[in-house]
């Protein structure tokens, strides 16, 4: 071990488990027993990615660490992240919505809560977010980001629209929600078309 560097042992097929195949990248679980120890690690507030190693042992035995090769994996603060929306509906429609020359287009969708699956489904959950990251989307390019009040509807006026499109078109809107700067991981997007 050296500066920002350290070793975890991780025994597998122990209290009664059986010892399976796992694919890369499969998640897994660190579980503290009794009065062991578990290591906490936090990574740098501004790092993207870290990069680990799983270094075989058997019987004594291990590979060399110099022959292990290395594992990139990316930070993603998920504890950090609110849910995404649900239900983006824009001018009212959430399967086709369409909207008409120099019209403004009203965006509205439904904030989650994390809590909601450990809860009666009746009771109202207060959503953590404290915004909601819209982006419009036309031919697979980002147009246009517009931050705002998680709670909607929003309207989008013909003229920021056009602003951000260039004319009026088709376009998408991707709906995240956002807690101190942290995007929620998953998101809901709709397609408008200009009729």
């Amino acid at each position: 071990m050296s500066a920002g560097r350290y070793t975890v042992n991780v025994l597998r097929a122990q209290i009664g488990t059986t010892r399976g195949q796992h694919d890369v990248g499969a998640e897994c679980w660190c579980v503290q027993l009794a009065e062991l120890p578990l290591l906490e690690w936090a990574p740098p507030k501004d790092a993207t990615s870290v990069g680990l190693k799983v270094q075989p042992r058997l019987l004594h035995r291990e590979v060399s660490l110099a022959d292990v090769a290395k594992i990139t994996h990316a930070i993603q603060r998920r504890s950090l992240r609110p849910l995404g929306p649900a239900n983006l509906t824009a001018n009212g429609d959430g399967v086709h919505p369409t909207y008409a020359t120099g019209q403004d287009v009203v965006l509205d969708w439904t904030l989650t809560s994390e809590a909601r699956a450990g809860s009666d489904p009746e009771v109202d959950l207060e959503c953590r977010a404290d915004a909601c990251v819209l982006e419009l989307w036309a031919a697979g390019v980002l147009k246009a980001t517009f931050t705002v009040d998680p709670e909607g509807p929003y309207t989008l006026t013909n003229a920021a629209l056009v602003a951000a499109l260039g004319s009026e078109t088709d376009f998408t809107v991707r709906a995240y929600l956002a807690l101190g700067g942290y995007r929620s991981l998953d998101s809901d997007a709709i397609t408008v078309c200009r009729v």
